[in-house]
């Protein structure tokens, strides 16, 4: 040991000596042998501190090349420097001071001030675009993620500005795009799909349906319009080789050995068959106030109607509009009802006209409408096609209502009708021809989300559509129609991912469960999820990213929210932006970029729990103050005594645990008042007119990995009664009661004698 600078030094956990040399060097004495060993940790600069970590780790600081981990058994060493262009590193290379707390984190006293270390905290990975960095991402915007097929270390990742390939055993990026007609347009990539020999499917918003050849990095035109929509979202292909397309032009099935499309369009009747039958009765009873009918070409009719009396009157209109290409809905064979002033008192909502049957184009609205005393005229005009007898698609299933009809309703029928029109009886079609999500399961069903009606199961042997709404009355219903995705987990139950939150789905009984802010999410727009190789789900949201794992029992909570405190780079996340490789590497795109990570890394300590306050009446209590119930520090007690007035009082409670403190969950509750747990990450629980008795208040705490501490905190309340209700009351109470019964009976006992004596004499 002689002329060696040593610097620091440290006892382990099961007495070893260790010390750090000025040159850089880690000596450790070898009691049983005797002498010492010198290891090499960082040549040429001082070791200036030095503390044990866990798992046979030691953490060092060095004064000018950073911080040091070291495992003492595998002589692995990870070094953490300072990086300019890194805003998550360590702010300084010298390094003054180090230590650990009981949570785990690790402080670091560097040239520029103190530095926290969570070693347990989830890396997340960043991808992102840089204008002077052609090796990074083409654009921010990642909206589609696959590996390859050919070499595992390659992901594809669609941009809205071309498509980037990924290797991940050096990290470099190579841009690919296709030079468009409009050369300020971008190459949007939406989703992609394997094609096999190292080709990919491309689904494009503006160009259609492309391929991409990786070996020549060209994209090819497959479809596009007339065929299908220029707007494609998602593609999904059968074990046969068939391409299911999604778009916001309908659903389309393409073989690509056949070159054969099979187009597939939303149709929806909304009304009920026995709605239809209750029309045919209202015509067949000549209760109509008035009815233009068999509308030809180019017209424009007028009907005059007197009303009488308050009426509650059935309006039918049948005509066309613009359904035809999906994204007009212009009308163009129309009514509507007039006053005498010519104000419209109804018209058609054209997003609510219905399939009328036939053509897509035939549409129909039937409507209650109530009408006051006075002169009307029914109106209605047509263009020059597809008109009574001149159709030029399918005509309508009820012909003779081409045009617009107005019957008188009995008070009995409007209610039948208010009813019956709400029923909806949907056609064996997609729920929408705005085709937001496909999904494949295991069981080649395929899965169409909408981006607002729903979603729909077609069995592709079956050839039969199933579809699934919300119903605002039904709260095992789909929870909201805006479906973004949908996944498979390992035990075969679907999810669904909205915009108004997550669903589960047991095809067995139709029930769907549901999972919202309410139950811990960020928000309620779920833009996807995927499982990881545990089993935990990882959940995408436009406000960060959720670990979900909802087969826990037990805990008040099971899910855990990253954001940007976290290290991400932006909480917004798209659908069908996810991709987990076959080593377990999660990745997921959004609107600033990808990340990628491995999940599994999370802080195994649970937070020591405190009660730091009690208050009454919103006031802080001191202990030893007059009129405290307290005769020594909350921290410290364990039973409190209230009379009966101070029935208002809270506490405050801190969990002592660092890491990402602001994510700490907490969940109380005061046995005898409360009947379930409260949890949330507000620190404080507050309870009003409190009835005299006994209760126990216990308060437990998570960390942000979601590792509880289930023993938590409790102290005991005792809030007494007032004096009138205490035990002594009531005896004094029944004392009185016995003594007033026996001078009742006492004087009674007198009151006869005397009136016996009374009566003796007289006789």
């Amino acid at each position: 040991m002689r002329g060696i600078g040593v610097s620091c030094g440290l006892k382990d956990k099961e007495g070893n000596i260790w010390l750090g040399t000025a040159d850089g060097y880690l000596i450790n004495f070898d009691r049983e042998e005797g002498f010492f060993n010198k290891i090499e940790i960082d040549k040429g600069y001082l070791l200036f501190s030095i503390i044990e970590g866990d798992s046979s780790n030691f953490w060092i600081a060095t004064f000018g090349n950073g911080l040091i981990k070291y495992n003492i058994k595998t002589g692995k060493k990870i070094q953490f420097k300072h990086d300019i262009a890194d805003d998550y590193s360590i702010s300084h290379n010298y390094l003054l001071s180090i230590y650990k707390d009981r949570t785990g984190i690790i402080w670091i006293g560097t040239a520029v001030g103190v530095d926290r270390f969570d070693p347990y905290k989830t890396p997340f990975h960043i991808y992102e675009h840089d204008e002077n960095d052609k090796n990074s991402l083409s654009n921010n915007q990642v909206l589609s993620i696959i590996e390859s097929s050919e070499d595992p270390d390659l992901i594809l990742i669609g941009t809205l500005n071309g498509l980037n390939i990924l290797n991940q055993k050096d990290g470099s990026i190579k841009r690919f795009s296709k030079i468009l007609a409009d050369e300020h347009d971008d190459y949007k990539i939406r989703d992609l799909l394997n094609a096999g020999d190292d080709k990919y499917w491309t689904a494009t918003l503006g160009n259609g349906l492309d391929l991409f050849d990786m070996k020549t990095g060209e994209f090819k035109t497959v479809l596009s319009e007339p065929e299908i929509s220029n707007t494609v979202r998602n593609i999904v292909k059968t074990e046969e080789g068939i391409l299911w397309i999604g778009t916001t032009n309908g659903l389309f099935r393409y073989d690509p050995v056949k070159k054969e499309i099979g187009k597939f369009f939303h149709l929806d009747t909304s009304y009920t068959q026995e709605v239809f039958n209750s029309l045919t009765k209202l015509r067949n009873s000549k209760r109509e106030l008035g009815a233009i009918e068999n509308v030809g070409n180019l017209a424009d009719t007028v009907l005059n109607v007197r009303i009488k009396t308050q009426t509650q009157a059935l309006v039918v209109v049948t005509g066309e509009n613009g359904m035809s290409n999906f994204r007009n809905t212009n009308l163009f064979d129309y009514g509507w009802i007039e006053n005498e002033n010519g104000e419209r008192v109804w018209e058609i909502d054209k997003e609510k006209t219905m399939h009328a049957g036939g053509g897509l184009k035939n549409r129909i609205v039937i409507d209650i409408v109530e009408l006051k005393p006075g002169n009307y005229s029914l109106r209605y005009i047509s263009d020059d096609s597809h008109s009574a007898e001149l159709w030029n698609a399918g005509p309508p299933n009820n012909e003779e209502d081409w045009g617009i009809q107005l019957y008188y309703l009995t008070a009995d029928e409007v209610t039948s009708f208010r009813s019956s029109l709400l029923e909806k009886d949907y056609s064996n079609s997609p729920p929408s021809n705005n085709i937001n999500a496909l999904y494949l399961d295991s069981k080649e069903l395929l899965w169409i989300g909408s981006s607002g009606s729903g979603f729909a199961i077609y069995d592709l042997q079956k050839d039969r559509f199933t579809l699934y709404r919300n119903d605002p009355y039904d709260k095992n219903s789909l929870i909201d129609d805006r479906v973004t995705a949908f996944y498979e987990d390992n035990e075969g139950l679907i999810w669904i991912a909205t915009q108004g939150g997550l669903n589960s789905f047991e095809q067995s009984t139709g029930k769907f469960n549901s999972y919202t802010d309410e139950d811990g999410l960020p928000t309620n727009f779920i833009s996807d999820i995927i499982q990881d190789f545990s089993g935990t789900f990882w959940v995408t949201t436009v406000k960060g990213i959720s670990r979900f794992n909802p087969v826990k029992g037990g805990n008040p909570t099971t899910i855990i929210n990253y954001d940007m405190s976290d290290g991400l780079k932006g909480n917004e996340f798209y659908a069908r932006s996810k991709y987990r490789t076959s080593n377990g590497e999660i990745i997921l795109g959004g609107k600033n970029g990808m990340i990628s990570f491995y999940p599994g890394n999370i802080n195994p300590f649970p937070p020591e729990i405190f009660i730091t306050d009690f208050e009454l009446f919103n006031e802080s209590i001191q202990p030893n103050e007059p009129g405290s119930p307290l005769n020594k520090s909350i921290y410290a007690t364990d039973k409190i005594i209230l009379n009966h007035t101070q029935n208002v009082f809270g506490f405050e409670f801190q969990a002592m645990h660092f890491s990402r403190r602001n994510k700490n969950v907490y969940s109380y509750k005061m046995e005898g008042v409360d009947k379930t747990w409260r949890t949330g990450d507000r620190n404080y629980a507050a309870y009003t007119s409190i009835e005299p008795g006994e209760y126990t208040f216990t308060v437990k705490a998570a960390n942000s990995d979601g590792i509880w501490n289930e023993k938590g905190r409790s102290i005991s309340i005792i809030v007494l009664p007032p004096w009138w209700a205490t035990w002594w009351a009531y005896i004094v109470y029944a004392l009185l009661i016995v003594l007033a019964f026996v001078y009742a009976q006492k004087f009674q006992k007198r009151k006869t004698e005397k009136r016996e004596r009374e009566k003796a004499i007289i006789e």
